[in-house]
C-alpha cells in the first residue's frame, strides 16, 4: 500500500466530486465521485492484473478526462508500472517507446495499429474489492526532448507519494479546494498538480480538454469556484487579455514548464488582481521549488524556496564536485524524495553527493530563492562569450511587434557564430523592421547579445507544455 492509494481508499468513503470532465468550449460532460472513482479504478486493476504480469509495463494513450484518473489510479493499484504518453501521440511513435521499456499493454479508447494487446479502458466494467498490490508500482516518464534526444525516466512509488505530500503541504492543498488542470495528464507537471495532489488531499478537478480556449477556462474558473490554477506562460498570457466575468474565487495561480516572462505575470495580476507564483522542476525530480505569491518573501523573478526534504546545490561549472557561495552563478543541481531511480534509456546519471545534475545555471540569492539564469546545454557561444537564448528572447518579446520569439546561432565559418533571431510578429503580414529590432535590443543588451538577423515565421515548434522545441527550428 501507498500514501496516494491509502488517500484514495479513505476517499471512496465519500461521495464528493472527484473529477469533473470538460470539453474544449468549457461545457461540463461528465462528473466521478471519489466512491465511483476508486471503485473504477478497482475494475480496471482487476483487468490489468488478468491480463499482464507483475513486472508488466502499462502504456496510458488517453486524453485528459476522467478515463485518464481512473486508468492512471489502476494502474498503480495493480502495482505494475505505468507510463502515460500524450493522445496524440502517433501509433509509430507508441510503438517505438513500447519497445524503449518493452511494455505489455496499452490502456486506450481509441483504435490504433498496436501490435500489443489493448485494453479499452470505456468497455472495463464490473464491481471489484480493493485488494493491496503484490509490489509497489512505478512510473515512467518521457522528458520533454526540447534540445535533443529525449530520456524515459523511471520513478519508483515513493517517489510519487513525496512529490504528492510536497505539494500539498507546500501549497496549502485541502479537500475544499477546487483545481483547474487545462495543462496535458502526461506531462510530469500535469501528474503531479493534476492527478497525484489533488488526490491525497481530496480535492476536486476541473479537467479540460487539452488546447481549450481562454472563454472556456474563463467559464470554468468563475462557474465552478476554482481555487487553484496550474498553468504555463502561454495559458495565463491568454487569460490576462481575457478579464473573468464573474468574481472569481482564485487563491492561488501558479506557472511551470518555461520561462514565465515579466510582461505575463504583470499583465495577468493587473487582470485577475492575483500574482501568478512559480514551480520548478522536471521529469527527472518531480516538482522541487515554489515561489509562492502569497508569501512575504515573493519574488517574481525567481523559482522561490525548495519544498520539503529537498536540496539545492549551486555546482562549479569547470569542477561540479565544489560547491558555490551565495549568490554565485553555477550548475544547479538537486536532491529530492520524488527524484528519480534510473533511466530506462542509455543515459547515465550525473550525480553529485546524491544531488541531481539538472543542467540549468542560476544562484541562490540571501533568503534561499533560486534564480534562474539558463539552460546551459541552451548557451550560444558568439565571438567567445557565452550567450542565454532565454535573456535575449525575454527582451525582444517585448517589442510591440512580437509575439513570439526564439534565438538561435548561425555559423558564419568554422570559427564565427552570430545570433539569429526567427520572430512571430504580433501583426500577421506587417512584421516590424530588423533595423527597429535590432535598435530596440541594443537599449537592453549588450552589444555581443543583440541579434544580427531576423527571420519571420507564423508559429514556433512548440511542446503540449508550452517549451520552444529548439532542434526542431531550421
Amino acid at each position: 500500500m501507498t500514501i496516494l492509494l491509502d488517500a484514495l481508499h479513505a476517499h471512496a468513503h465519500t461521495e464528493r466530486r472527484a473529477v469533473i470532465e470538460f470539453s474544449a468550449e468549457g461545457t461540463e460532460v461528465a462528473s466521478i465521485s471519489y466512491h465511483d472513482l476508486a471503485a473504477r479504478s478497482q475494475t480496471i486493476a482487476a483487468e490489468i492484473a488478468e491480463a499482464t504480469v507483475p513486472e508488466s509495463v502499462v502504456l496510458l494513450v488517453l486524453p485528459n478526462g476522467i478515463d485518464f484518473y481512473a486508468a492512471f489510479l489502476g494502474v498503480l493499484l495493480s502495482g505494475r508500472t505505468v507510463f502515460p504518453i500524450q493522445a496524440m501521440t502517433r501509433d509509430s511513435e507508441v510503438m517505438q517507446l513500447a519497445r524503449a521499456c518493452h511494455a505489455s499493454l496499452v490502456i486506450t479508447r481509441r483504435s490504433g495499429g498496436y501490435s500489443l494487446p489493448v485494453l479499452d479502458v470505456s468497455k472495463c466494467s464490473g464491481t471489484h474489492s480493493y485488494t493491496t498490490p503484490s509490489r509497489l508500482s512505478a512510473l515512467i516518464l518521457q522528458t520533454s526532448g526540447t534540445t535533443g534526444k529525449p530520456k524515459l525516466v523511471l520513478r519508483e512509488s515513493p517517489s510519487l507519494d513525496a512529490v504528492a505530500q510536497a505539494v500539498v503541504h507546500g501549497l496549502a492543498i485541502t479537500a475544499a479546494d477546487r483545481v483547474l488542470i487545462a495543462i496535458p495528464l502526461g506531462h510530469s507537471y500535469g501528474l503531479e498538480h493534476g492527478v497525484l495532489a489533488p488526490v491525497l488531499a481530496g480535492a476536486t478537478v476541473c479537467v479540460l480538454e487539452e488546447g481549450a480556449m481562454p472563454g472556456a477556462l474563463c467559464r470554468a474558473l468563475s462557474e465552478h469556484r476554482v481555487t487553484i490554477l496550474p498553468g504555463v506562460p502561454v495559458l495565463f498570457e491568454a487569460l490576462s487579455r481575457s478579464p473573468p466575468g464573474n468574481d472569481h474565487t482564485l487563491r492561488l495561480a501558479y506557472s511551470a514548464g518555461s520561462r514565465l516572462a515579466p510582461q505575463i505575470a504583470r499583465s495577468f495580476c493587473s487582470t485577475w488582481g492575483i500574482h501568478i507564483g512559480q514551480i520548478y522542476g522536471s521529469s527527472d525530480v518531480g516538482s522541487v521549488l515554489f515561489a509562492d505569491p502569497n508569501s512575504r518573501v515573493f519574488d517574481e523573478s525567481t523559482v522561490g524556496l525548495p519544498l520539503d526534504a529537498v536540496s539545492v546545490r549551486i555546482l562549479s561549472e569547470n569542477d561540479p564536485t565544489t560547491a558555490l557561495s551565495t549568490g554565485e552563478e553555477g550548475l544547479i543541481a538537486i536532491r529530492a524524495p520524488s527524484m528519480l531511480s534510473r533511466y530506462v534509456t542509455d543515459h547515465q546519471l550525473e550525480l553529485v553527493d546524491g544531488h541531481l545534475l539538472t543542467g540549468d545555471l542560476g544562484y541562490l540569492d540571501v533568503a534561499g530563492r533560486l534564480h534562474l539564469a539558463g539552460r546551459l546545454s541552451l548557451l550560444l557561444e558568439v565571438g567567445g562569450k557565452k550567450v542565454s537564448p532565454e535573456e535575449v528572447e525575454d527582451v525582444i518579446r517585448q517589442h510591440p511587434g512580437v509575439e513570439d520569439c526564439a534565438v538561435t546561432s548561425i555559423r558564419i565559418s568554422a570559427s564565427i557564430s552570430r545570433l539569429r533571431a526567427v520572430i512571430v510578429p504580433s501583426t500577421p503580414g506587417a512584421p516590424p523592421s530588423a533595423r527597429d529590432l535590432r535598435a530596440f535590443a541594443r537599449k537592453r543588451l549588450q552589444p555581443f547579445k543583440v541579434p544580427r538577423g531576423f527571420v519571420f515565421v507564423d508559429t514556433l515548434p512548440r511542446s503540449p507544455i508550452g517549451k520552444i522545441l529548439r532542434h526542431e527550428i531550421a
